[in-house]
This record gives structure tokens, sequence and C-alpha cells, in this order.
């Protein structure tokens, strides 16, 4: 799964976004878009778009 790092590493981010309360950004290697999309619906990727990307991760203030 080349694709689990970045998917740890949108996981850390969300964290340090959260406990630093400011944005925080992530390089990734394989498009978020694509990789969220079929994570969320409950598949695992089969071959999503590699590349250089950035995502700006920031805390919503939502708590559940």
């Amino acid at each position: 799964m080349p694709w689990l790092t970045d998917v740890l590493q949108l996981d850390l981010g969300l964290l340090r976004a959260q406990l630093d309360r400011s944005p925080c950004t992530v390089a990734l290697s394989t498009d978020p878009t694509a990789l969220l999309t079929d994570l969320g619906a409950g598949r695992l990727p089969v071959a999503p778009r590699q590349g250089r990307f950035r995502v700006q991760l920031v805390d919503d203030g939502a708590r559940v």
C-alpha cells in the first residue's frame, strides 16, 4: 500500500492542527481527493494518481 504513508501524514497533520490550533500543511505523493474519496466510500484505493500534492489542514473547531 504505497499510499499508507500519506494517510498517516494526513492523520498526524490533523492532530497537529488541532493541538496547535493553527493550520498545518502536509506534503503528499498521492492525490488526496482520490485517496480520501475511496477510503470514505469504504474501499481501498486501486491506483490513485501520484505526484506532488500539498494539503493545508485546519481545526474547524468542531468537537464531537
